[in-house]
């Protein structure tokens, strides 16, 4: 899929902590992965993947990398504005249903000690569709 996109990003945690935003983007591929380009909160993003691993990266007030490969632990740094922390991510689960006009990306990982569910809808945007962007917490 590639082209103007719509992207919904839905996460929940074991704590009962739930987000959703929404955002419109822009799909292509490369080299065996696919990319989606969008911003949140003023903050520029992109999701890099293929059927083995999901890379996020965020640059901007709020700036990290993280990448999911299903029974591995990886490490990053987030910056904010009070500096930069460390922090580890184990994903237990990852997968990727693409279709002609829609993409969905199911994510299950630790982070912080904290066990999240993440999915990532993108979707082929309609001409006159127009979105609307949703505040909350990025996943």
């Amino acid at each position: 899929m590639t082209g103007e996109s719509i992207l919904r990003i839905e996460s929940r945690t074991t704590g009962g902590g739930t987000s959703a935003a929404e955002a419109g983007g822009r799909c292509y591929e490369k080299n065996g992965f696919h990319y989606v380009l969008f911003e949140v909160e003023g903050d520029s993003c992109r999701i890099k993947f293929n059927a083995k691993s999901l890379e996020y990266r965020r640059s901007g007030e709020l700036s990290y990398r993280l990448r999911f490969v299903p029974g591995e632990e990886t490490a990053a740094d987030m910056t904010t504005a009070y500096g930069v922390t460390g922090i580890t991510c184990r994903t237990h689960m990852y997968n990727e249903i693409i279709k002609e006009d829609e993409m969905v990306l199911n994510l299950s990982y630790n982070v912080a000690d904290e066990d999240c569910d993440m999915r990532i809808t993108i979707r082929k945007k309609d001409p006159d569709q127009r979105v609307v962007p949703e505040s909350g917490p990025d996943a």
